[in-house]
């Protein structure tokens, strides 16, 4: 028998082999590669769903979402690697299910401050006012006051702000007298249930129903014929000015004398909150 045909070997070298580019090794790192990046996606839904997502409904399709990601990673792994891998496999996919979990559930927020109202009392008692008064008004030393009202039988304590009318004031000449204390409460219920008191006293006093938009946070009505009376709550204090004569324009300058009271307590509370 002569030697094969050239023609033969020809045809026979240019048959294709069947094999595709993505074939054996790598259709292996492909799948390598498409699980690893699968991993990366899963990371880092976990680490959004923990950082910038409140929302539980939310959270939970993040849950299922990654839930699904990691068995795609699975899927993915060639079959002889998940057989090698065995229980490291199982270990990973119940590891990622535990990070998943503790990641999806709302982390506790911290404690809320905490004002310790006896050291507030004392911040308040002790001064100095240190806050801007309206009309060229001076506050001169601190001092403890008594407050005989049934309302205000729970307070920590009272202090006045003694507030002066310089000559140097565009009030001088007026012959303004002006009375503002400050009460500190053990808690916020506490002051709250102090203003509503008052505020129902003033009203009945004047005989009228509350002004539009006056609240605890901030009221003010005529005490009789010659005098203007303007009280608020902030936190655990409440506030309260008496300011004679009683005009009308009056009024304004009363409420802005309360507003500077409040905001010391508000300071003083500041230095008391943990």
């Amino acid at each position: 028998m002569g030697p094969p045909d050239a023609g033969n070997s020809a045809k026979i070298r240019a048959e294709p082999t069947g094999k595709s580019p993505f074939s054996g090794h790598s259709q292996t790192r492909v799948r390598v590669l498409a699980a690893m990046l699968l991993a990366v996606a899963t990371v880092a839904l976990m680490v959004l769903l923990d950082l910038k997502v409140a929302n539980v409904a939310w959270r939970l399709a993040g849950l299922f979402c990654a839930s699904i990601l990691v068995v795609g990673i699975v899927l993915l792994l060639p079959a002889d690697w998940r057989k090698r891998l065995g229980t490291g496999t199982a270990a990973f996919v119940a590891a990622c299910g535990a990070l998943s979990v503790f990641l999806a559930t709302p982390g506790t927020p911290p404690p809320a401050p905490v004002v310790d109202a006896q050291a507030m009392a004392h911040y308040v008692a002790e001064g100095p006012f240190d806050q801007r008064l309206p009309q060229g008004l001076l506050a001169g030393p601190v001092r403890p006051t008594s407050i005989g009202d049934p309302s205000a039988a729970g307070k920590l304590n009272a202090t006045q702000v003694p507030v002066e009318v310089p000559p140097s004031s565009p009030l001088a000449g007026v012959g303004m007298q002006i009375y503002a204390e400050v009460e500190v409460y053990p808690s916020a219920r506490a002051a709250a249930q102090r203003g509503r008191a008052q505020l129902k006293f003033y009203r009945q006093l004047a005989g009228t129903q509350p002004a539009a938009g006056q609240t605890i946070a901030g009221f003010c009505d005529p005490r009789g014929p010659n005098a203007w009376v303007c009280a608020g709550v902030r936190g655990n204090a409440y506030a309260e000015t008496t300011l004679t004569p009683g005009a009308n324009a009056f009024a304004g300058l009363t409420q802005d004398i309360t507003s500077a009271m409040l905001s010391y307590a508000m300071d003083k509370a500041k230095l008391a909150t943990h």
